[in-house]
């Protein structure tokens, strides 16, 4: 049986989404800050909240405190999303949208 780590689990409390699963919400995390680490975390979070499936796959960067959002939609409307859904976080300073759309 391999080895989970604590952003591996599901954990389901009232009111709140599952924790997210690397597999669903990719991030590159080189060399992060224990900050950069939980900001991270909190932008997974909420794009897995957003409950759309696109917006699961987006690959996730943290610099500080500025986010940098990457990856294919279908519409401007998930982009602006997942932009919207990380600019409320808090400690989130700035997101660079990178994303995509494609039909």
């Amino acid at each position: 049986m391999p080895l989970t780590t604590p952003t591996q689990e599901s954990v389901v409390e009232s009111n709140r989404s599952p924790e997210p699963r690397p597999s669903s919400c990719r991030a590159t995390e080189a060399t992060l800050s224990s900050a950069e680490r939980a900001l991270l975390l909190a932008v997974q979070r909420e794009l897995c909240r957003a409950a759309h499936p696109r917006l699961f796959r987006l690959d996730v960067r943290v610099d500080g405190s500025d986010v940098e959002l990457r990856g294919r939609v279908p519409s401007y409307y998930l982009k602006q999303l997942a932009q919207a859904s990380v600019l409320r976080l808090q400690g989130v300073v700035g997101v660079r949208n990178e994303i995509e759309v494609v039909d």
